[in-house]
């Protein structure tokens, strides 16, 4: 199914997009039977892309939460799956500030025991990306800072902050690159549109300072997961066990 999403017609796809949900949803609650006691040190809870979007890919996620589990899936850094025509990602994700400050504050001020415990995720990368907003709410062009990304196993935190340090210094003439090439179509929308002007001059009034998003992120080419078949939830909870050392230290 993974090689149709964005390629089937318009009048079928959200036929085939709930079929897709299902199935995601399915494969979340065996995922979640497993992982429940593994993760016990937060609240944990998942949810599944919204059905109606017009977006080719979908996402699911298991995210943290203190009482309250209808708070903002991003509050705290997540355990994110995207799917798409290429397969699928698995990756601690921090997507919003709120979720980048805990990522950030356990980089700062926990290096040494972050860097321990990153170098011995095998096979996963630190991606570090910058947003340009052109429109309120979760209206994004995203890319990656210069550099990233970064083998997990070779990360330092350190590196991570001077990155960002150097990247902010550079801030003004990253954005006049990203603000030209969305008015001259070099970047376009991802429906395939041109950004209007409005878009344009609210991206250059909007970011005055660079917006993160971060990922611990492994990919999974379709072939692979189509050859895990029943075995798959047992497969993707071996990944995130992996994973489970940052994240217990980033979000408990």
């Amino acid at each position: 199914m993974m090689g149709a999403i964005g390629k089937i017609s318009n009048t079928d796809y959200l036929d085939f997009k709930r079929v897709f949900n299902r199935k995601t949803e399915k494969f979340m609650t065996l995922l979640d039977k497993k992982l429940q006691p593994i993760l016990s040190f937060k609240n944990m809870a998942w949810r599944t892309a919204n059905v109606t979007s017009k977006s080719p890919a979908t996402f699911s996620a298991f995210y943290f939460y203190d009482d309250d589990k209808n708070i903002h899936i991003n509050k705290y850094p997540n355990i994110n799956f995207n799917f798409d025509e290429y397969g699928m990602n698995l990756s601690f994700n921090s997507e919003i500030k709120s979720s980048m400050k805990y990522m950030l504050k356990a980089m700062k001020k926990r290096s040494g025991e972050f860097d321990k415990r990153a170098v011995k995720i095998d096979g996963f990368d630190c991606l570090l990306f910058f947003k340009i907003q052109y429109q309120p709410m979760n209206n994004f062009v995203w890319d990656l800072v210069p550099g990233f990304p970064v083998p997990i196993s070779i990360f330092k935190s350190r590196d991570i902050i001077r990155a960002i340090d150097l990247f902010e210094e550079q801030w003004a003439n990253f954005k006049n690159t990203r603000l030209f090439q969305m008015k001259s179509g070099m970047i376009r929308h991802s429906s395939g549109r041109l950004y209007n002007e409005k878009e344009i001059a609210f991206a250059g009034a909007k970011n005055k300072k660079p917006i993160y998003a971060m990922r611990i992120s492994k990919q999974y080419p379709a072939p692979q997961i189509a050859e895990k078949k029943k075995k798959i939830s047992l497969f993707f909870k071996e990944e995130i066990l992996k994973l489970k050392p940052i994240v217990e230290l980033v979000v408990s």
